[in-house]
């Protein structure tokens, strides 16, 4: 049976194009080292790598808020060590201002320590974190929380927590309420100044513990933010983890092995050149045939 001259020229184009298709894919391949460059070359793959950079993605914005947190939580520290080491210096005071060989003169001079402290206090619970927000002011961290005018102070922030989202589902509080913490001190020191300014020693004893008690609530709010921070550094060395690991099994399924893949690229062209010269020598028989006939 005697094969259609239409036949043979569809059959040559077909393999001529399945040569090309396959060269190109090589080609491909060797030049930017990928296995799968479009989702045809493998959709089953292509799906499972667009869900594991979408997670990867997430976990490194994770990784991000995490950075930012532990920024807040670490300025946090700072400030609450410092309001600590200066209520135990005013609780020194106290003790001093407290003794009866004490003279009133050198009381003043402990009053005019006491409103330093005062003044310093208010720029602790002012602090910004380094992204610039107030860490003590609540959500309202464009505000700055603390004011003070003769020995008055006052709060402008809000007490509301501030969250962070460290992985899926799951936030963190990174704030410290610092109203009551800076307000009650300060004003434990206004007390304390008064005293020692009008020699009332009596009642500096309430002074000494009142500012005991302003320690300890400092200490125990840092241990709070020192525990939170030792939880997003755990977190974080996870999300570390999962990242390397989403990278490699994303790398493992997109990326080939570049010499493979220049081999598979020399084939390729070796077979398109075959193939060109199959079809050429088919058409000229084919066009022979058909002057012969």
């Amino acid at each position: 049976m005697r094969i259609s001259t239409a036949y043979q020229y569809s059959s040559y184009a077909q393999e001529l194009s399945a040569s090309s298709e396959k060269l190109y894919a090589a080609q491909q391949r060797a030049q930017t080292g990928l296995r799968i460059n479009k989702p045809s070359d493998d959709p089953y793959g292509s799906t499972l790598l667009i869900s594991m950079r979408s997670v990867k993605s997430a976990i490194t914005q994770y990784g991000k808020n995490i950075t930012i947190a532990k920024g807040q939580l670490g300025t946090t520290d700072s400030a609450l060590g410092d309001a600590s080491d200066l209520l135990k210096s005013a609780y020194t005071i106290a003790l001093q201002g407290a003794n009866a060989t004490v003279d009133q003169a050198s009381r003043q001079g402990l009053a005019q320590q006491v409103a330093d402290f005062q003044s310093r206090l208010v720029q602790l619970g002012n602090s910004k974190n380094p992204n610039g927000g107030y860490i003590f002011a609540g959500q309202k961290t464009d505000t700055i929380p603390f004011n003070a005018v003769a020995g008055v102070i006052t709060y402008s922030g809000d007490n509301n927590s501030v969250l962070v989202e460290t992985n899926p589902g799951a936030t963190t509080v990174v704030n410290t309420q610092g109203n009551q913490l800076f307000t009650d001190a300060y004003n434990h020191l206004e007390t304390l100044r008064n005293n020692l300014l009008n020699g009332t020693t009596s009642a500096i004893s309430l002074d000494i513990t009142n500012l005991q008690a302003d320690g300890s609530a400092m200490d125990n709010a840092r241990a709070v933010a020192g525990t939170v921070m030792k939880g997003l550094q755990i977190q974080e060395n996870y999300n570390s983890r999962r990242v390397d690991e989403l990278a490699g099994s994303i790398s493992d399924l997109a990326e080939v092995d570049i010499t493979q893949a220049i081999m598979e690229y020399s084939s390729a062209q070796s077979a398109y050149q075959a193939a060109l010269t199959v079809t050429s020598q088919g058409f000229r028989h084919s066009l022979m045939d058909y002057i012969s006939g």
